[in-house]
């Protein structure tokens, strides 16, 4: 796999942080970030749509409940927690304070609590 380039600021640990190429790792700097240049970064900073909010909030939930309401034990919180607020896209004001994924739209005190969910960017 060849190397990120320094151009492309929206690549991290050799994904893309916007979400392209479904998470996966990419050969070299993102084509869609270099063609949208300098619209990235307000696409970046834009919560996800209140429909798409509402269908990831429903996915979870339905994970929740097949899992038989399963939730993370105290030392996978404590790692979540964590990794999350040193994240350049968490949002510790979001959901009332309480935290919020600026990827996702969820609110991440419940997020991290079930077991059967997952960082949007792979990173927990």
């Amino acid at each position: 796999m060849g190397a990120i380039s320094n151009c492309c600021e929206f690549h991290s640990e050799g994904r893309c942080d916007l979400g392209y190429h479904n998470g996966k790792p990419h050969p070299g700097n993102c084509r869609a970030c270099i063609e949208a240049g300098e619209n990235n970064r307000a696409r970046a900073e834009r919560p996800p749509s209140a429909t798409t909010q509402l269908r990831s909030a429903a996915a979870a939930a339905s994970r929740f409940a097949r899992s038989g309401f399963a939730l993370a034990d105290t030392e996978t919180l404590a790692s979540r927690q964590s990794i999350c607020q040193t994240c350049e896209q968490w949002d510790a004001a979001g959901m009332r304070g309480t935290g919020r994924c600026r990827k996702c739209g969820c609110s991440t005190w419940a997020k991290l609590r079930m077991a059967a969910e997952k960082c949007p960017l792979g990173k927990w």
